[in-house]
């Protein structure tokens, strides 16, 4: 019957593939068993083949097949909250915020030191890494740093101070002084933090020498045009410091250079005097009783360093102290 005939070959095709490795012949037909195997593949579910399924173990056959869990669904965030989460947003290694939060350091005071001062630059921070001795032993206001008695956390010690003023004053304590180039402004905030930081009276020496040495270019540096405020600054110095050199191109300046009424007695606010100090105002006011006649005018220190104002006058000269301002 043809039944018989067509399922006896189904049945011996495979076994005879197994057993020989001859080829077939052209004239039989192609086995259709490993591509109902192929189909029987592309139709089951990938979880079930990646899972095992039925031949989990090394086992075929018999036996109900484990229900796998379902897939990750995005309707269901609790089952593919892991999977759908990207590996950069993963959080990142504690070392990256330290690096996140490193302060800058300044490229001048970066390479060796114990403790680094920071500072504010405008809106950011910059450090300045220093040796804590180079400090405390010019400063008092340092004397415990770097000592079991203050060791600031992380090394770091934070000022409430100006990048620049900060930069200059440590430039001017590490910097040998003929390679040393400071500006006016420079030198006037190096002679406040001397103060604020309670330095050794010692370092006022070199400080005052620079400005002996280069007071022309110092006064020259404020251009054409100074501000009112520069100079009001620059008086209060030259009074602390007892330069007569800085009055004397002061005055050199506004004959020639300056226009007469970049700084005036009478315009001056209290907070303008009180930088200026008493004396260095008392002498601005004795000059401005004569714009015209300044070049009658000079400044000078007697023995004792003390500045006074020298005018020169028809019938001699008058010496003026801040005494007698």
């Amino acid at each position: 019957m043809p039944p018989e005939r067509s399922g006896t070959p189904r049945r011996s095709e495979p076994s005879e593939a197994v057993s020989t490795n001859a080829t077939p012949a052209p004239s039989s037909p192609t086995p259709t068993a490993p591509k109902a195997a192929k189909r029987g593949r592309q139709s089951l579910p990938p979880l079930v083949l990646a899972e095992g399924g039925a031949r989990r173990g090394g086992k075929g056959g018999g036996g109900p097949r484990r229900s796998l869990p379902p897939a990750p669904s995005p309707l269901n965030p609790r089952a593919g909250r892991r999977l759908s989460l990207p590996s950069s947003s993963a959080s990142p290694h504690p070392s990256q915020h330290r690096a996140s939060n490193k302060i800058p350091l300044h490229p001048d005071f970066d390479a060796v030191g114990d403790v680094v001062l920071v500072c504010s630059d405008g809106e950011q921070m910059v450090g300045f890494k220093v040796h804590s001795v180079a400090l405390r032993t010019v400063c008092d206001a340092f004397a415990a740093l770097g000592t079991p008695a203050y060791r600031p956390p992380k090394g770091q010690v934070f000022l409430d101070e100006p990048a620049d003023d900060v930069h200059a004053f440590l430039r001017f304590l590490t910097t040998e002084p003929d390679k040393l180039t400071l500006s006016l402004l420079q030198c006037i905030a190096i002679n406040r933090l001397l103060k604020q930081f309670s330095a050794k009276l010692y370092l006022r020496t070199p400080l005052a020498g620079y400005v002996y040495l280069n007071a022309a270019n110092l006064v020259a540096g404020l251009g054409t045009q100074p501000a009112k405020a520069h100079l009001v600054r620059m008086l209060g110095f030259a009074a602390d410091i007892r330069s007569a050199e800085l009055w004397h191109w002061f005055i050199f300046n506004i004959r020639f250079v300056w226009p007469q009424d970049a700084i005036h007695p009478n315009h001056l606010s209290d907070e303008d005097i009180r930088t200026m100090g008493v004396s260095a105002y008392g002498v601005l006011t004795f000059l401005a009783l004569g714009w015209s006649r300044l070049d009658e005018c000079n400044v000078g220190r007697d023995p004792t360093g003390l500045f006074f104002v020298m005018r020169t006058a028809a019938h001699g000269q008058q010496i003026f102290t801040d005494t007698n301002l």
